[in-house]
């Protein structure tokens, strides 16, 4: 295993039957992050840098995937992985907190593209820290990229292209149904009044061609994520409905989900065929992502067969 332990992350399927399936059946929690451990490499070298703000996203998987979790003294607002539940919140999300963030005394900060204005990135140089902007990854190219500007900084190289040679995902799944099922991503903020689907560059679409899905919004769409619409999700009528766990609430579960524009009226909102990912696992690409591919797969073997068959 090249020196790193294999984990399994955590997704559920809510796949039910369209003839009286119980209330009970259709509400469903997704396995936690506190399920989903990274790939983790095996007598890590020591890093340079003790007081790491892991202000990143995907940042923080990496340093501890570095066996580097005692080093990060500040997340960000969206961090909810277990291993760093005791590092403080020293930043908002995708912006910075100037004050918050010198108060931890980081010797480097790692940030996203676009978090942080040139005179705030000086402000923060001009204590002492060092700085990595890093781009947000949403293919395993970006993530390979990612963690190898995270090693190169840390001085771990060696350990970074171990993970690296680790993460190597197949082109796609071999998922083992007579026809691969076709899947559309949906983004959902109800509280903001936000109903998109997922297309080309949305980042699930390379999620699911790994776990050997047909991005349904990508055949179609050539924008990352479209408005949802009765006649947009109508065009695609996927089997199935892939989405994040808060997004899911934020409409109201699944009764929530199919009274949306056209949902119910598609194959996976006849058959409620929903698969759902915790936010932060699906995100962005990060040493949780293979595990994550697998169990999608493991998830698409238990859909029903599409009304084509």
């Amino acid at each position: 295993m090249n020196g790193l332990r294999a984990v399994v992350c955590g997704i559920t399927l809510i796949a039910l039957a369209g003839c009286g399936a119980s209330e009970t059946q259709s509400i469903s929690t997704p396995v936690s992050l506190a399920d989903s451990p990274p790939l983790i490499v095996e007598n890590a070298g020591q890093s340079q840098f003790k007081r790491i703000a892991a202000l990143a996203s995907g940042s923080s998987d990496v340093l501890i995937s570095l066996g580097l979790t005692q080093n990060v003294v500040g997340v960000s607002a969206t961090e909810t992985r277990p291993e760093l539940s005791a590092a403080p919140t020293i930043s908002p999300a995708h912006a910075v907190n100037i004050e918050q963030i010198l108060v931890a005394e980081p010797d480097l900060i790692l940030l996203d593209e676009g978090s942080a204005n040139a005179a705030e990135l000086e402000q923060l140089q001009s204590q002492g820290a060092e700085v990595l902007v890093l781009k947000p990854s949403f293919s395993a190219n970006e993530m390979f990229a990612k963690i190898r500007s995270i090693g190169s900084k840390l001085g771990l190289t060696r350990e970074a292209e171990a993970i690296v040679t680790q993460l190597a995902l197949p082109a796609n799944g071999n998922v083992e149904v007579r026809t691969k099922p076709r899947v559309a991503f949906l983004y959902l903020r109800g509280n903001n009044a936000i109903y998109l689907i997922g297309g080309t560059g949305s980042g699930a679409d390379q999620l699911l061609d790994m776990a050997g899905a047909i991005d349904a919004g990508s055949e179609v769409l050539n924008d990352p994520f479209t408005p949802l619409s009765a006649e947009s999700i109508a065009k695609l009528n996927p089997d199935a409905l892939l989405v994040m766990t808060k997004g899911l609430e934020s409409v109201g579960g699944i009764s929530g989900l199919l009274a949306l524009p056209g949902v119910a009226q598609t194959s996976a909102g006849k058959q409620q065929q929903v698969i759902v990912v915790e936010d932060q696992l699906l995100l962005s690409f990060s040493t949780r992502t293979p595990a994550l591919v697998e169990q999608l797969r493991a998830r698409l073997k238990l859909l029903a067969p599409p009304a084509s068959y």
